[in-house]
């Protein structure tokens, strides 16, 4: 194919088709650093470091200690997901405890000892865990190259840290344990999200945050909402692949600028409302140096200024669809109060103008022994390397052109004690070796009115400049919070690899597009007609699928988002006499609706639940003005074998939310049976060791079951899967479960079950 071909060229660089490089590469480079390429970055900023030191909100005398924690690399943190006396939960930690802590008791690194995994302490319930070891050297691979140091681990350390974290990717995987910051655990914490409520999440992605959210509404699976929200499509898939591991049917994800969010549905419908909104915003991510290293480099005083019009628009419009005596909580992972306090009194200021009767809640009793300072009434802003102390201070042309607004600065002292700004919330890295954070939470008097989509969020998003302000938080949300370490989320490489493969699982796998279906994914523009002909057929069409043969059980769309060509969710429902063939089958008690089954395509291939809440809300969005991405969890999909009397097989990650209300095709199982199950997959009823399960199994009709651990739980039981009996093999029961999640299953039973190997799937 003729000669070399230049790959890239940079100044004095050069790489051809065979890899060899020019004389001022790579290869000199690491001769330059001394082996190391790229080159350890460089912790320290005087630009930085002079901003902070005069803003005065670090004290002086802790100045030293606040700097020594920015520079050294923060630890890890995770999350075992699930309420804290919840059975597999506790069952997990047990095995964490047993299998993998009690090995890591002489941990070396660098010739000193590590401690093993241990709980946090202001996080009740034991639930999260910190290792004080660099995410980089927990991946147990030998030296790692953290800020400026080498670290040598022993070959003990070494296997010990890399069997840890194969145990602890496998289980991210499987939605029970989370990987997440410690210190951003504390906004959904301080939210005080309890079951049956509508919980908004403004700027959700990566979602780490979002699967807090979920567990905190826990069993009120049926009766609660959680939108989540991003403005960022990309990442919004991102935000999927991380929340759907929890299988929640009170899920809804849309892809809105969170400043526009919509507050009304049309139609007559009631302003949208939310008990609980979280409002953690874009920012310059300061607070994020330690994990994000290369953030020294790029810290300028314009950072803080460029996003604080986006976030005044953003935090006003999450005010606006509050609910009367509701929660919001608003945080930033920086410690600038331009993006802080100055953004908490400019809405504050706004509300009362409005006769909004909403103050700022003082949350000094929760989380008692998490260990934080009171907010700053006074600062002053920097620009261009300038104090300035007050907005008639500021040069002329900056505000002219708008680069300083007013309510970037102080309020007056008299005004500072009204607004109770000292009742916001600073985490600073150097309290308890976290990262910094900035937390203020929010609640609206009963009575003063909610969700009307009043001037709050249009005031602000005018003073951002119309619809330039959208575009700015557009930008942000998409490009600050990837900048400052993408805020949570997973490894480096894997959380990208996981955020493309959930986009195009969305739109082709779940979504039953692509290649399954013959179309795209879901989606696309209702051109007419909500209602089905008497032969349950579809009137109405969706472009992208248009050439799909509907479903004999779709009734027709649900709700299909204005202008989708594809990108969005078109949701269909099912007719009902399906809904009572479902409930008649497995015996579903009349307090399930089985409109809450809903379709993605009009071929009604794979069926999915959502919540009452996500219902009613789908159901008054006439005009279709949310931009969904995904909705509920995935429940049942359509089985090609012949002669069953209802075709389709459950899904394992419906099966805790129909758990309760079946009364029909539910088996039993013993701890040994169940084991033998999940390690086979495929197991002859008459070699189950329990009579009494091989009776019920016999007396299953073909199809689709649920196997759940005959123990007493105060909750779900500790283990459910799903299974099917067929007509052709009508002595076996198969798992419908993947291998990675028999293997998780295994662990929660514990004891010599979780440690033998799983048979191969025939």
């Amino acid at each position: 194919m003729g000669g070399h071909k230049r790959k890239w060229k940079k100044k004095g660089q050069w790489r051809s088709d065979d890899g060899a490089e020019g004389a001022e590469g790579t290869s000199s480079k690491r001769h330059a650093h001394d082996g190391q390429y790229p080159p350890a970055p460089v912790l320290e900023s005087a630009a930085f470091e002079s901003y902070y030191r005069a803003a005065g909100v670090v004290p002086e005398e802790e100045w030293q200690a606040f700097l020594t924690s920015l520079r050294t690399p923060l630890g890890t943190s995770f999350r075992i997901t699930g309420r804290p006396d919840d059975a597999a939960t506790v069952a997990l930690r047990t095995y964490m405890e047993e299998v993998h802590l009690s090995q890591m008791g002489s941990l070396e690194v660098a010739g000193e000892r590590v401690p093993p995994p241990y709980p946090i302490e202001w996080f009740a319930g034991r639930t999260a865990w910190r290792f004080d070891v660099s995410r980089s050297l927990l991946r147990g691979k030998g030296p790692r190259k953290d800020g400026v140091e080498t670290q040598q681990v022993s070959a003990q350390t070494e296997a010990a840290l890399r069997g840890f974290h194969a145990f602890l990717m496998a289980e991210v995987e499987q939605g029970t344990i989370a990987r997440q910051e410690e210190v951003s655990m504390v906004p959904p914490c301080l939210l005080d999200v309890r079951p049956g409520q509508a919980v908004l999440d403004m700027c959700a992605a990566p979602g780490s945050k979002t699967q807090q959210l979920i567990e905190a509404l826990g069993g009120g699976d049926d009766t609660s909402l959680l939108l989540a929200n991003d403005a960022e499509y990309k990442r919004c898939h991102l935000l999927v692949h991380q929340a759907k591991r929890l299988h929640s049917p009170a899920l809804l994800v849309t892809h809105h600028d969170a400043s526009l969010l919509p507050t009304r549905m049309g139609g007559g419908a009631p302003p949208l409302s939310f008990d609980r909104v979280l409002c953690d915003v874009p920012c310059s991510g300061d607070g994020t140096l330690r994990k994000s290293p290369d953030l020294w480099r790029r810290w300028g005083d314009g950072l803080a200024l460029g996003v604080h019009r986006a976030q005044c628009a953003i935090l006003s419009r999450g005010l606006a669809l509050l609910a009367a005596g509701g929660r919001l909580v608003y945080s930033t992972c920086s410690i600038n109060p331009v993006e802080d306090e100055a953004v908490v009194a400019h809405a504050l200021r706004q509300l009362r103008r409005e006769g909004q009767r909403v103050r700022l809640k003082c949350v000094a009793e929760e989380l008692p022994l998490l260990r934080r300072a009171a907010g700053v009434k006074a600062w002053r802003v920097r620009y261009q390397g300038e104090w300035y102390g007050t907005y008639d201070e500021a040069p002329e042309e900056a505000r002219r052109a708008k680069k300083l607004l007013p309510s970037m600065f102080a309020p007056a002292e008299g005004e500072a004690e009204a607004l109770q700004l000292e009742r916001c919330m600073r985490v600073l890295p150097h309290f308890q070796d976290t990262g910094g954070f900035f937390i203020a939470v929010f609640e609206k008097e009963e009575g003063a009115g909610g969700g009307d989509g009043g001037g709050g969020g249009e005031e602000a998003a005018g003073e951002a400049g119309g619809e330039a302000g959208g575009e700015v938080a557009g930008e942000v949300e998409g490009e600050t919070a990837l900048e400052a370490g993408g805020e949570e989320g997973g490894e480096e490489g894997q959380v990208e690899e996981g955020g493309e493969a959930e986009g195009g699982e969305a739109e082709g796998g779940e979504a039953e597009g692509g290649e399954a279906e013959g179309g795209e994914a879901e989606g696309g523009e209702a051109e007419g007609g909500e209602a089905a002909g008497a032969s349950g057929g579809l009137v109405g069409t969706i472009r992208s699928q248009a050439n799909a043969k509907p479903g004999a059980h779709v009734l027709g769309p649900l709700h299909c988002a204005a202008a989708n060509h594809g990108a969005y969710d078109a949701l269909y429902a099912l007719t009902p006499q399906w809904g009572a063939q479902f409930a008649q089958f497995l015996g579903l008690a009349e307090s399930f609706d089985c409109a809450r089954v809903v379709s993605r395509s009009i071929t009604g291939k794979q069926l999915f639940l959502v919540s009452a809440p996500v219902l009613s809300l789908l159901q008054s969005d006439r005009s279709f003005r949310l931009k969904l991405v995904t909705s509920g969890t995935r429940l049942l999909e359509r089985s090609d074998l012949r002669g069953l009397s209802f075709p389709f097989r459950l899904a394992q990650e419906g099966v805790h939310a129909l758990l309760p209300h079946m009364r029909k095709q539910l088996l039993l199982a013993s701890r040994d049976d169940m084991a033998r199950l999940l390690r086979s997959h495929s197991v002859a009823i008459a070699s189950l060791a329990s009579a009494s399960l091989r009776a019920a199994a016999a007396a299953c009709l073909p199809g689709c079951c649920v196997i759940a651990l005959d123990e007493p739980s105060a909750g779900r039981p500790l283990v459910a899967v799903a299974a099917m009996r067929s007509l052709s093999q009508p002595g076996f029961l198969e798992l419908n479960v993947k291998k990675p999640e028999a293997l998780s299953l295994l662990r929660r039973l514990g004891g010599a079950a979780s440690t033998r190997p799983i048979e191969p799937v025939a």
